[in-house]
């Protein structure tokens, strides 16, 4: 992956971060895409990271189309490692590429995606719940 794509997950992984502070089981509400008329209510913290993670990655032009087009479910958070929700934070979040869209049947979603691979160029990606110093794995 190259410095430029890494700086841009970094600047993602540290908004989703920034908004930690303000999830709360079943109460908390947020949207998946920039274009989403309806809040989506996080019923888990992994939920919360999740639809964050895909509304932070609709600012990227190269996913723009691809996230809208999933409905913000392009990426899913599979776990949080020592979640403290009390404190909000966490010591390793999990996104991955949302499996089912690979076994999707829509032609146009599949070439999306494969434009997409290029740029991505991963099948995961790991990061603590920091705002600065984000400790940050791909793979």
């Amino acid at each position: 992956m190259s410095n430029e794509i890494e700086k841009i997950f970094r600047d993602i992984i540290s908004k989703v971060n920034s908004t930690l502070n303000f999830y709360e089981k079943d109460y908390v509400s947020a949207k998946r895409t920039n274009s989403t008329t309806v809040n989506e209510r996080c019923s888990s913290f992994e939920q919360y990271v999740e639809i964050r993670f895909n509304k932070e990655c609709c600012n990227i032009p190269e996913l723009t189309n691809l996230v809208e087009g999933t409905d913000g479910h392009l990426f899913r958070c599979t776990e949080l490692e020592e979640q403290n929700t009390a404190k909000r934070k966490f010591k390793k979040a999990v996104i991955i590429v949302n499996p089912d869209l690979l076994l999707s049947e829509d032609e146009d979603l599949k070439k999306e995606l494969e434009l997409a691979k290029d740029y991505l160029d991963f099948t995961s990606i790991q990061f603590n719940s920091v705002k600065k110093k984000i400790k940050m794995k791909i793979e």
